[in-house]
C-alpha cells in the first residue's frame, strides 16, 4: 500500500475518475488532464509533508528504500532533494513555483538536459486497453511527488513561498489566498491522509532504523 498511490487514487476518485462508459460493453476511462491534476495535488502534498511534518515524511521515505538504514535513507533523501533542486532552479519558471516540480528531467537527441512540463495533451482513454500507458503516467505522478517531498525535507524554510501566486491583489491576499494560507490548507489535508494511512498500514520511525 503505497502512500502516494493512495493519495493519487483518492484525489482521482474524489473528482469522479475513472468514469464508466458504454452501454453493452462497459469500459473504465480516464482523462490525462485528470491525472495531471492529481499530479499537481500530489506535488503540493509532498511539499507540505516534507516541510510541515518531516518525521512522517522520513517514515514515508523509508518505504521506498530497499534494506533501509539511517544512512541509506538519508542518502536517498539527499539524492532526491538534489533532483528537486535542479527542477526548481533550472526549469523554466512557473507561477506558482511549486509547479516547477511537475517537470520531467529528459535529454534531447544531442544528450543535452532539458526539463519538460509533464502536462500532456488532454486525451481520454480506456485504462484497460492502455494499461501500460496508464501505469507509466501513474509512476510519473508518484515520482515527481516523492521528489517534491524529499526536497522539502531538506529545504523546509523555502516551501511556503513556493505557494505564492504572482499577481494577487491586496484583497485576494486578505481573503486567505496568501502563500501561508494556501500552504496551511494543504498541510491540514496531508496530516489527515498521514493519519489515515498510518492507522491502516503503520509507519516505521527513522530514529528506530539501524
Amino acid at each position: 500500500m503505497d502512500f502516494f498511490y493512495e493519495w493519487i487514487f483518492t484525489r482521482l476518485r474524489e473528482n469522479g475518475w475513472p468514469k464508466s462508459k458504454g452501454l453493452l460493453k462497459r469500459t473504465q476511462v480516464i482523462s490525462s488532464r485528470a491525472i495531471d491534476g492529481a499530479m499537481q495535488d500530489a506535488v503540493r502534498a509532498g511539499l507540505v509533508l516534507g516541510s510541515g511534518i518531516p518525521e512522517a515524511a522520513r517514515s514515508i521515505a523509508i518505504t521506498y528504500v530497499e534494506s533501509p538504514t539511517q544512512e541509506t535513507v538519508s542518502n536517498w533523501i539527499r539524492e532526491g532533494s538534489a533532483r528537486g533542486e535542479d527542477k526548481l532552479r533550472k526549469a523554466r519558471r512557473r507561477n506558482p513555483m511549486w509547479l516547477q516540480f511537475c517537470t520531467l528531467d529528459t535529454t534531447d537527441r544531442d544528450g543535452n538536459q532539458k526539463y519538460t512540463y509533464a502536462s500532456p495533451d488532454d486525451v481520454t482513454f480506456d485504462i484497460y486497453d492502455h494499461k501500460d500507458y496508464y501505469t507509466s503516467m501513474l509512476l510519473t505522478v508518484k515520482a515527481v511527488a516523492v521528489i517534491a517531498m524529499l526536497w522539502a525535507i531538506e529545504h523546509p524554510d523555502e516551501c511556503v513561498q513556493l505557494f505564492h501566486i504572482d499577481g494577487l491583489s491586496t484583497e485576494e491576499y486578505q481573503t486567505g489566498l496568501a502563500a501561508r494560507g494556501i500552504y496551511d490548507a494543504w498541510l491540514v489535508m496531508a496530516k489527515d491522509m498521514v493519519f489515515r494511512y498510518e492507522s491502516v498500514v503503520g509507519l516505521q520511525e527513522f530514529k528506530d532504523l539501524p
